[in-house]
């Protein structure tokens, strides 16, 4: 197989590979959703963002990120979410995916550790990142006053970091798997 060809496979492959995450993600957020918070059920946690961080991971560069916005179009298409919804959802998730992706690096080889490490600090940067997008997108979506929003900012601070590190240990459990199809790439086994 020459390599023009190889290259178009390995492109095909990527886009494949994000739009089928893109849809996962969207069915994900769509039925697995369950409150943590009794005195904020309006927050939902869901498994939505685990496709999207595999994604980021086994793609190179940023092309995991187009994989967000497959589930923000989907979303919008099959359920109707409204935009002040989705605009949130896509800044807060790419606000962690981002600052996930410039804190991993996949050479010379990933590692569990630097995956947490990196899962961790860019969820501390998204909880940072959740009070101003908050403050924002409450208020024009539902006229929220900003003292209103300060009430609530101890339920949606954590709240972001949680659903973050949730999708980090679902792929710290899938680690051993991950490293194999990673290798597998390298040599040559597996091949997109």
């Amino acid at each position: 197989m020459n390599s023009e060809a190889k290259m178009n496979k390995n492109r095909l492959f990527q886009m494949v590979l994000i739009a089928e995450m893109g849809a996962i993600s969207v069915i994900l957020a769509k039925f697995t959703r369950f409150p943590i918070f009794p005195s904020a059920p309006f927050l939902k946690m869901d498994l939505g963002e685990l496709p999207l961080l595999l994604c980021v991971i086994l793609l190179p560069g940023w092309r995991g990120l187009v994989a967000l916005l497959v589930k923000e179009f989907l979303s919008f298409l099959l359920f109707g979410t409204n935009l002040f919804g989705l605009t949130a959802d896509f800044l807060a998730c790419g606000a962690f995916l981002a600052g996930f992706l410039l804190l991993y690096q996949k050479k010379p080889a990933p590692s569990l550790r630097r995956f947490s490490l990196s899962v961790g600090l860019a969820s501390i940067f998204r909880m940072l990142f959740s009070i101003p997008l908050n403050l924002v997108i409450l208020q024009l979506q539902y006229g929220s006053t900003i003292e209103t929003i300060w009430l609530q900012m101890p339920y949606i601070v954590p709240f972001n970091g949680l659903k973050c590190l949730l999708d980090g240990v679902c792929i710290a459990l899938m680690w051993k798997q991950l490293q194999n199809i990673w290798h597998g790439r390298i040599r040559g086994v597996l091949q997109p």
